[in-house]
């Protein structure tokens, strides 16, 4: 089912989400990691269906079996990586190194225009914060669906309201949509989209992906179709030393094929994004957090 991570009921609360990070702010990056230890166990005994994606996900990444450890690695990480993105909204990530790679493809000319950034459900989007800050970019807006985890929303809200005005809600009319996208690239914005996971009734085409056919939709592609601008893939992977490395690739500077050919040529690019993903992922499987049957053959 290719949309069943948005009938995946949230772990989290209000009460969980505002404990966490009461903690996180009062003992620390360094202190909290023994509490993750704590929650990446109980994932590993508690949640059978997340537990059992794992797994066969890094047997696909690695061609090796799983253990426990090797799922307990992958809810360490995502624990981690949740918890950091407390830090980096409320503006407390200076503790947090980032080392950022191939930044130099942010020139004037791809600022004046701005850009859609394509991420995943790898490692932390949230590390584009500091690039924003080292690179003093413009402001880089979000395309999000609030209402899958109204929960974390309201959180964010509260820790960095300007954050959270900077996110676009996804669930717009797409006359309107594309509208509010096309007026905050036409001050040089940048639109991040997470490029992975399909919504309902979203068109999707199928790609290569760790041996498999996976569908991812087209719908980031279509969008920089119209508002003609480059595609940038970003990932921030989180490293053995719990540093983050800031990678960026451009896909295209800019999608020019006739209506006749834009099917092929979007194809093309979902699977540059998925190769380049794929490419990432072999590196460090314990970042893969798409806890669902990602694969069409699942």
């Amino acid at each position: 089912m290719p949309n069943e991570w948005q009938h995946q009921q949230e772990a989290t609360n209000a009460f969980w989400l505002k404990a966490l990070c009461f903690c996180a702010f009062l003992f620390g990056r360094r202190m909290i990691r023994f509490l993750l230890f704590t929650i990446a166990f109980f994932y590993v005994i508690f949640a059978p269906k997340s537990r059992e994606q794992s797994k066969q996900a890094f047997h696909r990444f690695t061609g090796k079996n799983a253990d426990w450890q090797a799922c307990f690695r992958n809810f360490l990480a995502f624990a981690q990586v949740s918890v950091d993105r407390l830090f980096f909204l409320a503006g407390k990530h200076q503790s947090i190194t980032v080392n950022t790679h191939n930044t130099d493809i942010f020139n004037q000319e791809r600022l004046a225009k701005g850009a859609i950034l394509v991420v995943s459900h790898v490692g932390s989007f949230d590390v584009l914060r500091v690039l924003a800050e080292t690179q003093q970019l413009k402001p880089i807006h979000i395309l999000m669906d609030t209402q899958h985890n109204p929960e974390a929303f309201k959180l964010i809200q509260t820790l960095n309201p300007e954050m959270a005005n900077n996110m676009i809600e996804s669930h717009q009319p797409p006359s309107t949509l594309a509208l509010t996208l096309q007026e905050k690239i036409n001050q040089g914005h940048m639109i991040g989209i997470m490029a992975d996971r399909l919504h309902h009734n979203e068109t999707a085409v199928t790609v290569n992906f760790f041996d498999g056919k996976a569908n991812l939709p087209t719908s980031p592609w279509l969008l920089a179709s119209v508002l003609k601008v480059p595609v940038i893939f970003c990932i921030g992977i989180l490293n053995s030393q719990l540093a983050y490395d800031l990678n960026f690739h451009v896909l295209t500077e800019k999608i020019t094929a006739k209506r006749s050919d834009r099917q092929q040529a979007l194809k093309g690019l979902v699977q540059s994004y998925a190769t380049l993903l794929e490419t990432y992922v072999r590196k460090t499987p314990d970042n893969w957090f798409n806890f669902y049957a990602f694969w069409h053959d699942e």
